[in-house]
């Protein structure tokens, strides 16, 4: 039977969507009488809106279900989901994860499994990188609590410490742990505040747990630099506390679309006969909103195509850094480069470059392949009709910084190759076409 699984907020669950690859036996009438009994009290007992889960025990008791297992569970999905509504609310077959959760054995060995997979996955941690305009970008595709995921993400903070600005991009993060988001969270804070990060009430024990701003942090922290967070429809749970955090202090821009819209925490509980359900017993809530992002997700106050949001947010800090009078005149010249480039890639209306630009420029072969101008080997993006920039850098410039502009857009008798050194310095060649 194939598996598919999921990450989800506070404590590093993981929930098995089994997707029946194989014929089942069927359930006998008192097996699946002792399954949805075992449902209903769990419910009963945790579920994070006491009266919901009244709601949907009695719902259960009195609903006629199928005896085949896979019509079975998204009969029994498809009845909770209608009265909850609610987004981590799971109910499915899976006798292996099942044997794990009642085994402490098992559940050891698939524990250690997969602290393997998470660190062969860098922690969550994709890419640490420094951006054009000295942006400090980090690409985070899952949330973990591990020691080592702390270390991960302190090391990229380092890494990144001069940054005159920061992008946390969450794009198509499930959640796991929200503990890594309240830790990274912290950095963006004066030290001594210990204002109340997020609020965590659980039913299931009673518990109402404040998460602080931390105390103390690995390195500097850097509460005065702007943070962006890039969020998608694919963006989850832990990764939503984390943005719904820190927009809720104005600690951060949220850029892109609403992200998944999955706020309550709770944990795999097996049921009877290789059943599971992950059923929600905690709720998030800001002190400033006093109220999350359940079913809703994060709104973005930048709503943007997710893909572009990176170019969107690097345009708009450039666009501001470049109205400084005390810019050095290297700075001065990169900005005016980036502003124009990033233009050009926010630019969603298509240009079809014509093709008389076209032809040899004295041993520079300029070309178009579907419908898309290239320098060589190197894809080039329309800023207007006579000016292009590579795509995704030129490797013989400078950081792959590179123009191309033709004298004519209708009758081009020659194109200036553009690039900017090191030092900030522009050097513009002509070269004629033959």
């Amino acid at each position: 039977m194939k598996q598919l699984k999921f990450i989800f907020f506070l404590g590093l669950i993981t929930l098995t969507i089994s997707l029946f690859g194989q014929e089942e036996n069927p359930l006998t009438k008192s097996q699946q009488e002792e399954v949805i009994n075992k449902l209903a009290s769990n419910l009963e007992e945790a579920y994070v809106f006491e009266d919901k889960a009244i709601e949907m025990s009695e719902a259960l008791k009195k609903a006629k279900f199928s005896k085949d297992i896979e019509m079975f569970s998204k009969e029994v999905n498809e009845l909770l989901s209608n009265l909850a509504k609610d987004a981590h609310l799971q109910f499915l077959y899976d006798p292996t994860l099942f044997q794990e959760l009642i085994d402490p054995i098992e559940s050891e060995s698939a524990e250690l499994i997969y602290e393997e997979e998470v660190r062969f996955k860098n922690y969550g941690f994709r890419e640490v990188k420094n951006l054009n305009g000295n942006i400090g970008y980090i690409k985070i595709t899952e949330c973990h609590e591990y020691e080592e995921a702390f270390k991960v993400a302190a090391a990229a903070m380092e890494f990144l410490k001069n940054s005159d600005a920061y992008i946390i991009d969450l794009r198509d993060n499930p959640g796991g742990s929200g503990k890594i988001g309240h830790f990274l969270g912290s950095y963006f804070f004066e030290h001594g505040d210990d204002r109340i990060y997020l609020t965590d009430y659980c039913r299931k024990t009673d518990e109402l747990t404040q998460g602080r701003v931390l105390f103390d942090i690995p390195g500097e922290r850097r509460p005065e630099k702007p943070l962006y967070i890039v969020n998608n429809k694919n963006t989850g749970s832990a990764a939503e506390a984390f943005a719904y955090a820190m927009q809720a202090y104005k600690k951060a821009i949220i850029v892109g679309k609403p992200s998944y819209g999955g706020a309550h925490s709770g944990d795999d509980e097996p049921l009877a006969h290789g059943f599971i359900a992950f059923i929600p017993s905690g709720r998030v809530l800001s002190p400033v909103t006093n109220d999350n992002w359940e079913q809703i997700g994060v709104q973005p106050d930048i709503n943007i195509d997710p893909k572009l949001a990176v170019y969107k947010i690097q345009s708009l800090l450039i666009n501001q850094w470049i109205l400084n009078d005390s810019l050095s005149s290297m700075k001065q010249t990169y900005f005016d480069w980036y502003s124009k480039y990033y233009e050009a890639l926010l630019n969603t209306e298509k240009i079809i470059p014509p093709a008389i630009l076209t032809g040899d420029y004295k041993g520079y072969k300029v070309s178009i392949k579907d419908e898309k101008l290239y320098f060589g080997l190197t894809e080039l993006i329309p800023y207007s009709e006579t000016i292009y920039f590579a795509k995704t850098g030129y490797k013989k410039s400078h950081n792959g910084d590179l123009i191309i502009e033709f004298d004519n857009a209708q009758k081009p008798n020659k194109l200036f190759y553009t690039v900017i050194k090191p030092n900030g310095e522009v050097e513009k060649v002509p070269l004629n076409k033959k």
